[in-house]
């Protein structure tokens, strides 16, 4: 395993091995892991124009579940001819600004 993707690899696991989860995080694929959302007021449609607060474009293909900490959100994506090239992008959650 490359560098690069073990450390991405490592940070994805670091963020979804937090040993508290409060309102304000989504840490692993679908939550908590128990398939419920206790949040209330949630899109019931989802289309381009309704449902959806903004959209972001990532370098070459999605790897992991979004991981919301508190008003950031993080992905991770790779790229190259081998796939060799991993990224790690944070937005804010509000507007989708990349952060870093």
């Amino acid at each position: 395993m490359s560098n690069k993707l073990f450390l991405c690899f490592s940070f994805v696991v670091l963020l979804n091995t937090a040993s508290t989860q409060a309102a304000d995080t989504w840490t692993g694929f679908r939550g908590t892991g128990s398939n419920i959302s206790t949040a209330a007021n949630l899109p019931l449609n989802w289309s381009p124009a309704q449902g959806i607060r903004w959209k972001q474009t990532v370098p070459g293909y999605g790897q992991s579940s979004p991981v919301v900490w508190k008003d950031s959100i993080f992905v991770t994506s790779i790229e190259g001819p081998q796939q060799e090239k991993c990224f790690i992008h944070a937005y804010g959650l509000a507007d989708g600004k990349l952060l870093w």
